[in-house]
């Protein structure tokens, strides 16, 4: 590590530091140690059809507590696909019943590669902008109504003027708020090229909003300094994970050490799996692996301390 990029690490942690005295948005300490699961996972399954299993909404709770082992939903539109009250309570009751939880919804404009709707917040047309934040509104709603702590809006695929993204992300954090809901970032759209990205927009907030680092959506060479300036900021972490080699390989990008640059940042989870496949069998064994895999690795910090 070069001068410049370590003292520009202690910066950020030092901002990071700040940020928290000052009560910034925070982790939930009973998540510490847990993995979740990123419903874009089950996207085949939850669409009728796409793949050998079809889950529907009300039984996803059930299938994470007895075939997957694991209780923390990280929610995607595209598997929620309404923001009506009446359907939003009768998946609620279904993860109390369940004893699951959603830590987070995330909003995207797509579903399997089908555009099914645009909230641009951070256009650079101010008309736009309001009605993007009205559409946020009712998917924070929804949010609030499932139980979640944290909402991720979809930033733009061109970089933005960044005092438009600062104004648009503060007037989604106000409607948060007010519902007792938070704003977090994931590197999406333009913040994959950026590495200092999340952290600029996390201080131009004072804290109000705060980070969900994906670890495999990075640009070429931006992975590591990406998730080490990233992760100080996090409360929620998207463990993406792509094709495994029949020993558990992943040649794409080295999975623990991601996984120590988290550790290593002061964030202890919930990692949630981000993992996908139409063979559903295969993709819940796979599922277990990395949910298996990142307990070991948690333990194993644990034990040489």
């Amino acid at each position: 590590m070069s001068r410049r990029d370590f003292l520009r690490g202690s910066a950020v942690l030092a901002g990071a530091a700040a940020l928290r005295l000052r009560g910034a948005v925070a982790p939930n300490p009973a998540w510490s140690g847990e993995v979740g699961l990123t419903t874009s996972s089950l996207f085949r399954q939850m669409t009728e059809g796409r793949a050998d299993r079809t889950i529907r909404l009300l039984d996803l709770p059930k299938v994470m507590r007895d075939e997957l082992g694991m209780k923390i939903i990280d929610l995607n539109s595209g598997t929620l696909t309404t923001h009506e009250p009446a359907p939003i309570e009768r998946f609620r009751r279904a993860l109390d019943d369940a004893g699951c939880v959603v830590s987070n919804l995330k909003v995207n404009p797509t579903i399997l590669g089908v555009k099914v709707q645009d909230l641009p917040f951070d256009h650079h047309d101010r008309a736009t902008r309001t009605k993007a934040l009205a559409g946020y509104r009712d998917w924070l709603r929804a949010a609030s109504g499932v139980g979640a702590r944290w909402l991720r809006p979809f930033p733009a695929i061109q970089r933005p003027d960044f005092a438009v993204a600062v104004e648009g992300l503060t007037g989604l954090a106000e409607i948060a708020e007010e519902l007792r809901v938070a704003i977090l970032l994931e590197n999406a759209g333009w913040m994959t090229a950026d590495p200092d990205a999340i952290p600029r927009l996390v201080a131009a907030l004072g804290g109000r909003i705060a980070a969900q680092p994906d670890i495999g959506s990075w640009a070429e060479g931006r992975r590591e300094a990406g998730l080490a300036r990233a992760f100080p900021h996090a409360v929620s972490c998207d463990f993406k994970v792509g094709r495994l080699g029949p020993g558990g390989e992943h040649k794409a990008y080295d999975l623990r050490r991601c996984f120590e640059l988290g550790w290593r940042a002061g964030f202890r989870g919930p990692w949630c799996i981000e993992h996908a496949g139409e063979n559903t069998g295969e993709l819940f064994r796979e599922l277990c692996w990395i949910r298996d895999q990142l307990k070991s690795w948690m333990r194993a910090i644990e034990t040489t301390r």
